[in-house]
């Protein structure tokens, strides 16, 4: 692989992202069971007061998710670079897929 050569991460992502997120539980940075506003101000929209950080990482937040709006699929975003904003963007143009805690995405589907 070239230094410089690109790799897309897909969901890759989620588990380096928990991982962090946990490293920094272990140094006292974040609580998991606080709520994602005390670490996110005025990112999670709606419901960030009511979403705790351990939501977010097992996916029982309820917060919507971007992929959603590609019905044609995401084939034809595969060349495409979207900034992080513009990603919170489209996911918050949606409504919440479930309230917080209420449902999982493993055992059951939303309604």
């Amino acid at each position: 692989m070239p230094v410089d050569g690109q790799v897309r991460v897909g969901g890759n992502t989620k588990a380096l992202t928990a991982v962090t997120v946990l490293r920094l539980v272990g140094e006292g940075e974040i609580v998991l069971d606080e709520p994602a506003e005390a670490d996110l101000p005025g990112v999670v929209r709606g419901d960030g007061r009511n979403i705790t950080v351990r939501q977010i990482l097992q996916h029982t937040s309820g917060l919507p998710n971007y992929t959603n709006l590609f019905a044609q699929g995401l084939l034809p975003y595969q060349h495409t670079s979207l900034e992080p904003h513009r990603l919170l963007a489209m996911a918050f143009s949606q409504k919440a897929t479930f309230a917080p805690g209420t449902n999982s995405p493993t055992t059951s589907s939303p309604t």
